[in-house]
């Protein structure tokens, strides 16, 4: 007997009347307008006629969704009893059908699997079976009203991604099942174990929770099971009623982001910054009272915000945030801040240092000398406090902004103006100032200048030798000599003015006044400049920047004429490096007047000289990527000298000049051969607080290096020894520290 005839006579016996009703009307609707063809059925094994190439009886009947299968297996028919589907071929000459899903075709004419009577049709993709649609409508918990506990589906994609957003949910607390969301409880294992075969959820495929966004909710206490998140990098708490932390923050050693902006902070622990892999703490529009002095502990800091706040004072601890670049203080109650501000640069150009400091809307009646130390800050904001002088400012070359309006500063030192010639906006508004020098001229950069409200009876003429200037504002003072609509015209007409002013003065005097010729004329403005033009320019540049630089030359030796522009424009950074030196001319005593920072590195020096040491103002000195293996016992008379990079060198011991500088604060001697620590000479140095001896040759470390306390940051990676093992090391400074001291005897220990 034929295949298609045992697979008729089953037909009877397998399916019910409904379904065979409904197969019978669908083969008649599919064969309605065909010519009758003489042909045998084709059995289910053979290939498909060519224009219904492509679609086979079996993935089709696996594609029909699991919702439209009988859910009976007594209604099931048979493997052996499923017939076979007749195919008709079409006569010659009639037009072929269109499969399902061709261009221009109809789907609804398509041949596909019939769907049994009973069993509603599914339209659309099918969906794969168990995945979890996380989104905006997902449900948050598990039982509506019951904040208590997750929905199964929120914490998949948390463990699939490492990243939780549960921000602006209105949760009065934050389920338990979100601090151990790294953890598996038994129902959840038992999951896992009958999904290994295939499943979609996989523990190796799960991840540790790296982000947490609470942001916008009504929380006013977190669990001190936060500290069991031990992976996350970015925490972010802001918009909520929060009244402390939990010192459990201090657990979460791989911290790098973490936001606590508007909430009802008054204190923030200590424990937090124990975290020394913070680089970012937001901490505005809270009710702090103070910051602890452990704030200095986060050596990889980058920004603080603690504006918005009730702070009386500042830590000096935050002196030792050498790459904060962004210090916000702004609005709180402060009278002073505290010198050791001042030293937060990041000494040479190894990035970070003070580049933007917020302390507006205070109540600081001066600021610290100390300020004028920040080479490195581009933006100073101290409008709205109660300032009379102007806050000396001495080395801001890199200054570009300074904002002091409302204030009560009366005048202007000329020795300020020389320091400041980087700057681009000068903001004086609503001050008492009464007249402006006429060096005010050497501001070459400046682009805004704001002067509303003041005292000036004088017009300030020389403004028009600016050539950069846009917009000047002189409102709202008693200007004698300059009508009142010129003020309110523009920029331009104004200087204009000034520019015809102030010539028929100099004509009157005969005097004569550079750069007083067509506005915005430039020296080289033609391209023809005579040598001696030419060494102007370079002088103008290197005094308005106070840099030296001749770096990635591949010179052997250094220009003798750079050095005498260098000692005319008193330059306070040199940067020779990335050349071919093999020595150190002694040409450089030219700059040892002002000298500050020396970068020698990638370069061929054998030795250094012993006039190094006459540069008493040197704080920074980088001889990286040489060939030397000692420094000039000279050096052990700078004063000032703050941080020493010797990395990439042939050093076997740390020069002992070095214990004998009282101010260094950093020593990076990575990647050379030191092969002993010597601890009694690190305790002199009591300002020390970065030390890097990575890729050494060190065989042991002392146990009573624990003993230098002072330390933030201390790095022996790479080394030969075996103990501290790395995961010790890996666990920061603090932790590596106490293991040493828990290593010392105990008849040691007080000694």
């Amino acid at each position: 007997m034929k295949p298609s005839s045992i697979a008729r006579k089953t037909i009877p016996s397998a399916r019910p009347a409904s379904a065979k009703i409904a197969g019978s009307n669908k083969e008649a609707k599919e064969n309605e307008g065909l010519p009758e063809t003489s042909g045998k059925p084709r059995p289910s094994s053979g290939p498909l006629p060519k224009s219904r190439a492509g679609i086979s009886a079996a993935p089709l009947r696996n594609q029909i969704p699991a919702g439209n299968r009988p859910a009976s297996s007594a209604n099931k028919p048979s493997a052996s009893s499923v017939p076979s589907r007749v195919v008709r071929k079409p006569a010659a000459g009639a037009p072929a059908r269109r499969q399902p899903g061709a261009s221009g075709g109809d789907s609804s004419q398509g041949t596909g699997p019939p769907v049994r009577s009973g069993a509603p049709a599914r339209r659309g993709p099918p969906r794969p079976r168990g995945l979890a649609t996380v989104g905006a409508a997902a449900p948050l918990f598990a039982n509506p009203g019951d904040q208590k506990e997750l929905h199964p589906a929120i914490i998949k994609a948390a463990r699939r991604s490492g990243q939780l957003n549960l921000s602006s949910r209105d949760l009065a607390e934050v389920p338990a099942k979100v601090w151990r969301i790294n953890e598996i409880d038994n129902d959840e294992a038992k999951q896992l174990a009958m999904s290994m075969d295939g499943g979609e959820e996989r523990w190796w495929d799960q991840v540790p929770l790296t982000k947490l966004l609470l942001c916008g909710n009504q929380l006013k206490h977190v669990s001190d099971e936060l500290g069991l998140l031990t992976h996350l990098q970015t925490l972010d708490l802001h918009d909520n009623a929060l009244a402390e932390l939990p010192a459990s923050v201090g657990e979460l050693h791989a911290l790098t982001r973490l936001v606590l902006s508007h909430n009802q902070l008054r204190r923030l622990p200590e424990e937090l910054f124990a975290v020394t892999s913070l680089r970012q703490l937001l901490a505005d529009h809270n009710r702090l009272e103070q910051l602890p002095e452990q704030a200095g502990d986060c050596l990889d800091l980058e920004l603080l915000d603690v504006s918005h706040n009730c702070l009386t004072s500042l830590p000096a601890g935050l002196g030792y945030l050498h790459k904060v670049s962004r210090l916000a203080a702004s609005d709180n109650q402060l009278e002073t801040v505290p010198d050791e501000l001042g030293s937060m640069t990041s000494a040479g150009h190894t990035g970070g240092g003070l580049r933007a400091l917020d302390l507006a809307r205070n109540r600081l009646g001066a600021v610290p000398a100390s300020l004028g130390q920040l080479y490195q800050l581009e933006v100073l904001d101290l409008r709205q406090n109660l300032l009379t002088e102007m806050p000396p400012l001495t080395d801001c070359h890199a200054l570009k902004e300074l904002h002091l309006g409302f204030n009560q500063v009366k005048e202007i030192g000329v020795e300020l103006l020389e320091s400041l010639k980087s700057l681009i906006i000068l903001d004086l508004s609503n001050n008492k100032i009464e007249s402006l020098p006429d060096d005010i001229a050497v501001l070459q950069r400046l682009e805004r200048l704001d002067l509303k409200n003041n005292d000036l009876s004088v017009a300030p003429l020389r403004l028009c030798l600016l050539p950069l200037l846009k917009s000047v504002q002189l409102e709202g003072n008693p200007l004698r000599s300059v009508r009142r609509d010129l003020l309110t015209r523009s920029t331009q007409q104004l200087l204009r003015h000034f520019r015809e002013r102030l010539r028929g003065q100099a004509e009157v005097d005969g005097l004569i006044i550079p750069g007083l010729g067509q506005r915005g004329e430039s020296a080289d403005a033609d391209g023809g400049q005579t040598p001696e033009q030419a060494r102007m320019h370079e002088v103008y540049k290197m005094k308005s920047s106070r840099l030296l630089s001749h770096t990635g030359q591949k010179a052997a030796e250094i220009p003798p004429d750079l050095f005498t522009m260098g000692q005319e424009a008193e330059v306070t950074t040199v940067d020779f490096s990335k050349n071919l030196l093999t020595s150190v001319s002694d040409s450089l005593l030219l700059l040892s007047g002002h000298l500050a920072e020396l970068n020698l590195n990638s370069n061929r020096l054998t030795a250094l000289p012993e006039a190094l040491g006459q540069c008493c103002r040197l704080t920074y000195l980088n001889v990286s990527g040489n060939q030397l293996t000692a420094l000039p016992d000279s050096l052990g008379t700078l004063k000032y000298l703050r941080e020493v990079c010797l990395t990439l060198n042939r050093f076997t011991a740390v020069p002992p000049v070095l214990y004998g500088v009282a101010s260094l604060e950093i020593i990076l001697a990575s990647d050379n051969q030191i092969t002993e620590i010597e601890v009694e000479q690190l305790r002199r140095l009591g300002r020390l607080a970065t030390l890097d001896l990575r890729n050494n040759s060190i065989p042991h470390v002392p146990a009573r290096l624990g003993t230098v306390t002072q330390l933030r940051s201390l790095s022996l990676e790479g080394n030969l020894f075996k103990q501290p093992r790395p995961t010790v090391l890996a666990q920061g400074t603090a932790s590596v520290l106490q293991y040493l001291r828990d290593r010392i005897p105990s008849a040691e220990r007080d000694q």
